[in-house]
């Protein structure tokens, strides 16, 4: 017996869609970039988030806060989107003026004394929290879990590999693509694509290896490898390594001299953007910027393969399918996940 996959409304339907960010996005955890980029008083992240405007500020007490990036006047945005540094929250709009702690200041040119509904009229604020070095928010802070129940197993399994702490940082890149999020996770949680879809890859395993498995309740899907000496594996990444996936969009790629983040951002039923951060050691600066690229490739190539099984799901055409029990468990347990979250 076999599992069949989604159907194709599950993809591509708005209404879908809207209950994914009700249920699934807004009551989780997301990563919003690396600790080291708000190191000072006024540092600020801002960024979209499945569509939600958020920022991170560093205050003036040395505490990191995490608000909606929407003026409670009019709901324009704070602060640009970017990564800066600011020396008051002002709108744009109208000069409604804010604190870095989020309290409304001052209402230019109001007409009425707005100081008894500053409390109400202040910036909303959302869930924060750091871990290894990366800065993490939850949009809707009273859903959902903790984040050291969210993270779960994925703690423990990173602590055998070097983090932000021990490497140095190198970049970011963005890579943005017309498919659906499942489509993205479907094929993230599988190798069955493996050699097809990423060839280099498949030769860096090719005399290594490669072993899944689930923790967290198949909401995590570790992918636990062996490089070899193909495709520039092992000297790129170090004899060990391993891929998680952690539901809903945050992936790591974790080696002896490497570490990638990964958020995968729905935006809508049909755009997908994944944003990626890396450190490295112990390689030359050519070195480094090959990982970075052939990273980047690797995204690429995925995103290339699930924005082809997004049309085709729009198209109409598409009948649910088989799920291998052997290849394809782990995505059956990932649409188990969304099916039961979305169930009414």
């Amino acid at each position: 017996m076999f599992t069949e996959s989604l159907a194709p409304d599950w993809y591509v339907d708005h209404a879908v869609y809207q209950k994914e960010r009700e249920r699934i996005f807004g009551p989780t955890w997301w990563l919003i970039g690396p600790l080291r980029r708000l190191a000072n008083p006024g540092d600020y992240v801002s960024d979209r988030i499945c569509g939600w405007p958020v920022f991170v500020i560093r205050s003036e007490d040395g505490e990191l806060r995490a608000f909606l990036n929407v003026c409670r006047h009019r709901g324009a945005s704070v602060l640009p989107e970017g990564v800066g540094t600011a020396k008051a929250i002002r709108c744009p709009y109208h000069g409604w003026l804010y604190d870095d702690r989020g309290q409304l200041l001052r209402a230019p040119k109001f007409g009425v004394d707005l100081k008894q509904y500053c409390d109400k009229l202040s910036l909303q604020e959302i869930g924060l929290h750091i871990w290894n070095d990366l800065v993490f928010v939850k949009i809707n802070p009273e859903l959902g879990v903790d984040f050291n129940e969210w993270i779960g197993e994925v703690d423990s399994l990173s602590q055998s590999f070097a983090g932000p702490a021990d490497l140095d940082y190198y970049g970011e890149f963005i890579v943005t693509g017309d498919l659906n999020w499942k489509t993205y996770c479907d094929n993230t949680v599988e190798g069955y694509h493996l050699n097809l879809v990423h060839p280099r890859l498949g030769r860096a395993i090719a005399d290594g290896g490669v072993e899944l498995y689930s923790v967290n309740d198949g909401r995590s899907v570790v992918f636990d490898v062996t490089h070899g000496s193909g495709g520039g594996g092992e000297s790129l990444r170090g004899r060990k390594g391993m891929w998680i996936y952690h539901f809903p969009g945050l992936q790591l790629v974790l080696g002896q001299n490497t570490f990638k983040a990964e958020r995968v951002d729905s935006m809508n039923t049909t755009t997908v953007i994944s944003k990626n951060w890396a450190w490295y050691s112990g390689l030359s600066e050519s070195e480094r910027e090959e990982s970075f690229q052939w990273a980047k490739q690797i995204v690429e190539e995925d995103f290339s393969i699930c924005s082809q099984v997004t049309r085709n799901m729009q198209s109409g055409s598409y009948l649910p399918g088989p799920l291998s029990p052997v290849m394809e468990s782990h995505v059956a347990r990932f649409q188990q996940i969304v099916r039961e979250a979305l169930a009414d």
